[in-house]
């Protein structure tokens, strides 16, 4: 029987399964087309005559702005329930994305994919944070197979899009691609509110109302009369309260009320500032830098989605069976990640560039599904979809500045060498801050289980000394008994003694 406060546990059965095959089919078409979008770069640079930075300022903006929706899908996540949010996230990203078809200049596409990138990670966050409400002891794996959804997307769609691109020009492949994201609405019908959602939501609206009695009780006055009013302070109406209200429904909050969770963030937004302008600028780099044909170019990113699928599925087995800790497991990934970039201005045959691919597919696929695991632990239930938007804002701002550094990198250096050199250095700087992280939680367990250690032989000690006192203390205390019975005995003795002899004097006298 449960407390009547106590949170339900997932069921990780039933229809949760349902719920789990949703969630990889969202990201599945989300990811995929904001993955596949350099394969529109080569496109509009020959259509728009525009360079590689204007064109990289479209994968800042659509990285930068689906993280700014994950973020406010966190807040209306736990208010209106996950299924509410991606339904109608679903059909505004689709819309979005067929809009970009009737853009005749690059701001135009600037615009239409800042709209589908907001709708794109109001859709995203929720799919990834259901998952929590329907699992619990499988939920290392069946977070690793709603990512996977990821991988498959940049090995599915890219070459899709490539041969629309090819028979119906860029404009009938965005139109096209928009028809196929109204799935995302068609999953979010599947995943259902879990009575573990549920209760979240209502422990959500409770406090909210206990902590505004709490500011109206602190803003009271009492008059003279008796009469108690409520002052509110003009700093406290325009200022506190709107800033108060803002960062803890989106969970910003949660990076000063938890260190390890900023370390999360700082770590991944360094993983953003490399794998995404990698990833985007890769098939740009191997078609111009290495002379290789448009199509055989998406294969590339093919291989790295193939790469992903298995990182990232494998990530749920070895997490769920404790083979390594998240925190070591998302720092060994980001290590492995940057032999990619280091790499990759060396490379210049067509299989070995599948190699490598592979290899960073395999490793950036455990480094994501863990960077979003490792959120779940560092914060509380009814944070964690908070938590998932705050992760995935961090990234946000590495996109940001990785996309729009290496295509200016480029059009400095006419290559991509120093940027993807760069990226390199990003990633060893990420997985060494994992690794003080580790270390230094590691040391804090150990000494916190010795300390503990300590107090228990301390305890251990004392409670044998206070035995051997209570034991000395009862025997002196028998020991002081016997005395005085043995002391009783003797006067009893002398008492029998005296007696006697007066008896016989008194014989004697008598005689």
């Amino acid at each position: 029987m449960k407390e009547p406060g106590e949170i339900p546990t997932a069921s990780d059965k039933g229809w949760a399964w349902v719920v789990l095959a949703a969630a990889f089919t969202n990201a599945m078409l989300l990811a995929g087309y904001m993955k596949g979008i350099g394969v529109f770069f080569v496109e509009w640079q020959e259509n728009f005559g525009a360079n590689a930075k204007d064109v990289g300022w479209v994968g800042v903006i659509i990285g930068f702005f689906t993280s700014v929706g994950a973020l406010l899908a966190g807040a209306l996540a736990t208010r209106l329930a996950c299924q509410k949010v991606i339904i109608i996230a679903g059909l505004l990203f689709a819309a979005s994305v067929a809009a970009g078809s009737f853009t005749s200049d690059m701001w135009q596409l600037y615009i239409t994919n800042c709209i589908a990138g907001i709708s794109l990670g109001l859709c995203l966050q929720p799919g990834w944070t259901s998952i929590g409400y329907n699992f619990h002891r499988w939920l290392g794996l069946a977070n690793g197979v709603s990512s996977a959804g990821v991988g498959m997307g940049i090995v599915a769609l890219p070459p899709l899009i490539q041969f629309f691109c090819n028979k119906v020009g860029w404009r009938g492949a965005l139109q096209v691609t928009g028809a196929f994201m109204v799935m995302t609405s068609v999953c979010g019908v599947l995943v259902r509110p879990t009575p573990k959602e549920l209760f979240l939501i209502k422990q959500r609206e409770n406090t909210k109302k206990v902590t505004t009695s709490e500011r109206r009780q602190r803003c009271s006055v009492t008059l003279e009369s008796g009469v108690v009013v409520y002052r509110e302070t003009l700093f406290e109406k325009l200022i506190s309260a709107p800033v108060h209200s803002v960062t803890d429904n989106l969970g910003l909050k949660l990076l000063v009320q938890h260190p390890r969770f900023l370390i999360i963030c700082i770590a991944n937004a360094l993983v953003g500032y490399s794998y995404y302008s990698g990833l985007v600028f890769f098939q740009s780099k191997v078609v111009y830098d290495n002379n290789i044909p448009k199509l055989q170019a998406s294969y590339l990113t093919s291989a790295i989605g193939v790469g992903s699928i298995i990182g990232r599925v494998a990530s749920g087995f070895v997490v769920d069976f404790k083979i390594l800790s998240p925190r070591f497991l998302y720092g060994i990934a980001n290590l492995f990640c940057s032999l990619f970039s280091f790499a990759n201005p060396f490379v210049s045959t067509y299989s070995m560039l599948i190699a490598i691919a592979v290899w960073f597919g395999l490793f950036s696929g455990l480094s994501y599904s863990m960077a979003v695991y490792c959120a779940r632990l560092c914060v509380p239930a009814d944070k964690v979809s908070s938590s998932i938007g705050v992760v995935l804002l961090s990234e946000g701002v590495g996109v940001l500045f990785g996309v729009f550094f290496m295509g200016l990198i480029r059009d400095l250096t006419s290559n991509y060498d120093m940027s993807f050199l760069m990226c390199g250095g990003s990633f060893v700087l990420a997985s060494v801050v994992v690794f003080c992280d580790s270390f230094y939680l590691e040391i804090t367990e150990r000494r916190r289980s010795t300390h503990e250690e300590d107090i228990k032989d301390t305890d251990h000690v004392t409670k044998s000394s206070n035995d051997e006192e209570r034991k000395k203390e009862e025997n002196a205390n028998v020991n002081q008994a016997y005395d005085a019975e043995e002391e009783d005995s003797g006067k009893c003795v002398i008492s029998i003694v005296s007696a006697t002899n007066a008896v016989l004097q008194s014989d004697k006298n008598c005689r």
